[in-house]
């Protein structure tokens, strides 16, 4: 260690000298070394001490634990099979569950005699469930309108299963309410079953070409159905040739609803072809579509023998003058349409010339509507 500081009374040079006996470095080192090695020794024991100690502990709690701990309670006995089964088949009550989500509904229902307007009233899914439900089990509704709400493919799903046993209802209006492939098929799969609906909306409704085919399944096998309205919606040409095949079998239907729905040449010449052995429809709607000559030829071939349908609408599609003059062919024997809807088309003169020739022979028609095509004087 350094020498002491110097008192401030005496000076350095006056303080006598003293010499400090020679350290042995390696006799500290050494005790240090011990030191150091003793310690981390008896840390070490402490550790293991601490270890055993905070085991025993932990025995001796778990010990009295279970001592303290009470006697399990004894298991309650099992309710018989039976009654465990007449209560899961109790029946809820829809209407009073209706009534609690929405009251406004509910009050309809029980105000409501035959008919139930529910239009533009913004239900989803799990309000369409409970309707289905109630609908499932009502025995007076005829008419039931859920037009313009947003049920989506559950709800459509459940309204498909109410159908099945539904025995008094005649129309249905789901338009505008996103059921989607999934809630269509559901439906479509009812149709097949149902022997009471005789209208039913399904327009705009994102229904793609596995619900149109599912449909023309179900019209080959219903046997009450009179309109179905499928506007709006994305068929295309596959749904639109089943539903054409759909149409030599059904004998009830008299309105088909297929505007908008990407139809192209292909379908509509099939639909023509369904029209040759139709006895049935008195409406064919096909708006909006791809139809272009080949289907105006197809159409016109069917109309020479077709003996029931009074309208065929054509507005907004690709036909040219081909097809204006295969139209015209059929008109000179239809005996039976009544309305001709060609607005805007791409009729040209030659077309007009055909019709109008057709015209003089023909005995039937009263409408024929040419707006917004390329005819001349």
């Amino acid at each position: 260690p350094p020498p002491p500081p110097t008192p401030p009374t005496q000076m350095a040079s006056q303080r006598p000298r003293r010499t400090a006996p020679p350290v042995d470095y390696r006799e500290q080192l050494e005790t240090r070394h011990h030191g150091h090695a003793g310690k981390r020794s008896a840390q070490a024991h402490v550790a293991v001490n601490t270890s055993e100690k905070s085991a025993g502990l932990a025995k001796e709690r778990e010990e009295s634990g279970k001592k303290r701990s009470k006697p399990a309670s004894k298991p309650k006995p099992e309710e018989p099979a039976a009654e465990q089964q007449a209560e899961f088949e109790q029946p809820g009550d829809p209407l009073a569950e209706l009534e609690a989500v929405r009251p406004d509904l509910a009050a309809k229902w029980k105000e409501a005699d035959r008919e139930l307007r529910l239009s533009s009233l913004k239900m989803f899914n799990a309000t369409g469930v409970l309707i289905a439900k109630q609908l499932a089990i009502d025995a007076k509704l005829t008419a039931l309108d859920l037009n313009r709400n947003q049920l989506g493919d559950k709800a459509g799903k459940a309204l498909a299963d109410a159908l099945k046993s539904n025995k008094t209802l005649q129309e249905l209006n789901l338009g505008h309410n996103k059921l989607g492939d999934e809630g269509g098929m559901a439906l479509a799969e009812a149709l097949r079953i149902n022997t009471s609906l005789d209208h039913v909306h399904l327009d705009n409704n994102e229904l793609c070409c596995k619900t149109g085919k599912a449909l023309a399944e179900a019209l080959k096998a219903n046997k009450k159905l009179e309109y179905l309205n499928l506007g709006y919606n994305h068929l295309g040409d596959e749904a639109g040739m089943a539903l054409a095949e759909a149409l030599k079998i059904n004998e009830t239907l008299e309105m088909l609803g297929l505007w908008n729905n990407r139809i192209g040449d292909e379908a509509g010449k099939r639909l023509g072809e369904g029209l040759k052995t139709n006895k049935t429809l008195k409406h064919l709607l096909l708006n909006s579509n791809r139809l272009g000559d080949q289907a105006g030829t197809g159409l016109g071939e069917g109309l020479k023998t077709n003996t029931t349908l009074q309208q065929l609408s054509l507005t907004s599609n690709r036909l040219g003058d081909e097809a204006g003059k295969g139209l015209a062919e059929g008109l000179k024997t239809n005996t039976a349409l009544q309305k001709l809807v060609l607005d805007h088309n791409q009729l040209g003169d030659k077309a007009g010339q055909a019709l109008a020739e057709a015209l003089k022979t023909n005995t039937a028609l009263h409408t024929l509507e040419m707006n917004g095509n390329q005819l001349g004087e």
